[in-house]
């Protein structure tokens, strides 16, 4: 994106950023139902026998998110795999202190795409002003 960004005026930035804005999320749909509560359990507890902790000690309970760590309530169930994938993996590496890296890396692929599903499935809130 930076080739086209790069052309844009501060006030064209400015009207991007107005515009997203304003938009309304919408809630994800999981693809795998049968994950979810595996998902739900990760999500609010974490996992003590795998040292994975709870995803909601920084997503919030709602999956809101705060200034560190993203809103992720509805994202696209293949869209948060890939990221856990990633981190997993030492592919994605912008987490600070290695939080998402140390926690995906002790994740199983079944615990991952449960709480994938979990999230996507997650309702959104808006922002309050």
């Amino acid at each position: 994106m930076a080739p086209v960004i790069n052309t844009l005026t501060p006030a064209q930035i400015q009207d991007l950023a107005d515009f997203y804005s304003r938009q309304r999320r919408a809630v994800g749909t999981p693809y795998i139902e049968g994950m979810v509560p595996l998902g739900r359990r990760i999500y609010h507890e974490g996992s003590r026998e795998r040292g994975v902790p709870a995803c909601a000690g920084c997503h919030k309970p709602d999956g809101t998110g705060t200034p560190r760590s993203p809103l992720i309530a509805g994202q696209n169930s293949a869209y948060v795999l890939a990221q856990l994938r990633a981190f997993h993996h030492d592919r994605r590496t912008n987490d600070r202190g290695r939080l998402m890296r140390t926690t995906a890396a002790r994740m199983t692929e079944p615990e991952m795409i449960a709480v994938a599903e979990y999230v996507a499935g997650m309702g959104v809130i808006p922002p309050q002003p």
